[in-house]
């Protein structure tokens, strides 16, 4: 989906920098809930995994999306947690493409 478009998530398209094109899987509804991002360190420990786990747990059933990138370790195990709550996660993964114009 594209910027501008009517299914475009209306909180993502009020950012200044939101992203001109999104790819899309799953419900679409979530993508306009109010979401709380879960980040954690690339080195983890099972306990930061566990408390993760737990607190996107419980946000999920406060109706909350829980929004991951995805990636191992706390951002896999936050996904993990939403979706055993019951409701809906949400990943993404950001990729940027620039280009640079050398002189």
């Amino acid at each position: 989906m594209t910027l501008g478009e009517g299914l475009y998530p209306r909180l993502l398209a009020e950012l200044e920098d939101a992203p001109p094109l999104l790819v899309v899987k799953g419900d679409l509804n979530v993508l306009d809930r109010m979401g709380v991002a879960i980040v954690g360190a690339r080195n983890y420990s099972a306990a930061a995994c566990r408390f993760a786990r737990g607190l996107a747990h419980d946000l999920g059933q406060n109706e909350l999306a829980v929004v991951s990138g995805l990636v191992r370790g706390v951002d896999s195990a936050e996904h993990d947690g939403s979706l055993e709550s019951g409701t809906s996660a949400s990943s993404r993964a950001a990729w940027t493409f620039s280009t640079r114009r050398r002189t």
